[in-house]
């Protein structure tokens, strides 16, 4: 189990992260849609976790590109990586009722 400071030095380390076109890598150019393994084996082997200035969902905010299992796991489980506030987090991962939310509250979300 990491710790808190381990979790919060991964999380500062996505400011530090390579920038795809810094790769020569345009994810949204034209046609890289339908050629994109060449431009994934190099982001997996040379940048596994990538930036894309301003290709966030909101205005002004980055996205990252995550090619690794294990990445995309540890981030995809780790609240510090959500925007949600916990009602929210329950709705988005499927708890939209109260009763669902109670079931969710006491025995969890599984093996995840």
């Amino acid at each position: 189990m990491e710790t808190e400071q381990e979790i919060s030095n991964t999380a500062n380390n996505f400011g530090g992260c390579p920038v795809a076109s810094e790769l020569g890598i345009d994810l949204f150019a034209p046609g890289s849609q339908e050629h994109w393994f060449e431009d994934y084996i190099t982001l997996h082997n040379e940048a596994p976790i990538s930036k894309i200035p301003g290709g966030g969902w909101l205005p002004g905010t980055d996205a990252f590109v995550l090619t690794k299992f294990e990445d995309i796991a540890k981030i995809t489980r780790d609240p510090i990586f959500s925007d949600f506030s916990p009602s929210e987090g329950r709705a988005a991962r499927g708890g939209s009722s109260k009763l669902e939310n109670e079931i969710f509250e006491e025995a969890g979300f599984g093996e995840t």
